[in-house]
């Protein structure tokens, strides 16, 4: 073998670790950056679900401030009695519309976290998410009972109080006999647990 031929054998040997160099280092980088988008992301749901637990236990909580619930528009029908029960009930959605920001920031990257997660984070995500309605929906109920109390009869307004009773107050001795309170710590404790896999 002749010294041309070496110095081409080496120069082979030059541009094919200099590419196999070349793609380990692209798919270094690819992993690297999708390591970072998921901790970012990551990160960025556990934060926003975090504060969004605390603002459901601030809406929750039963009593108020005389100011709180008058923002509401009574209807011209209502009486003093039922526009005072009205507006106590209007409390929780008034505190909500001032503290909804966690909520939006949620709402606004479901479907990156889809993209990246996949449907392992859905379930426990949507359930945070979707805690508000579902108090809403408690309160609204109670709220009609008071609205037209003729459509409904005492077993049914008794039952609807209930179901407000447990959505809205909840437990304030015992917490682990507050549905709500269980249901979103359970599904703090599954995205923590799957988020936690790129935070630590």
């Amino acid at each position: 073998m002749c010294i041309s031929d070496i110095i081409d054998l080496i120069s082979s040997v030059s541009v094919v670790t200099a590419s196999i160099l070349g793609i380990w280092g692209v798919n270094a980088w690819r992993k690297e950056t999708r390591f970072k988008r998921k901790y970012e992301l990551a990160e960025k749901v556990l934060a926003n679900a975090y504060e969004a637990v605390e603002v459901i236990e601030f809406i929750r909580f039963p009593a108020s401030t005389d100011d709180e619930g008058q923002s509401r528009t009574p209807n011209e029908n209502e009486t003093p009695e039922q526009i005072k029960v009205l507006n106590n009930l209007f409390v929780i959605k008034e505190r909500f519309i001032k503290r909804n920001e966690s909520f939006k920031r949620l709402f606004s990257i479901r479907f990156q976290l889809k993209a990246v997660f996949g449907q392992k984070l859905e379930d426990p995500f949507n359930k945070i998410l979707g805690m508000p309605n579902k108090i809403f929906l408690a309160v609204d109920q109670y709220a009609d009972t008071v609205k037209n109390p003729k459509n409904y009869t005492s077993k049914e307004k008794s039952k609807l109080y209930q179901e407000y009773s447990k959505s809205v107050v909840g437990s304030l001795i015992n917490k682990e006999e507050d549905p709500i309170y269980n249901e979103m710590k359970e599904a703090l404790k599954d995205l923590e647990k799957e988020c936690r896999k790129y935070l630590n």
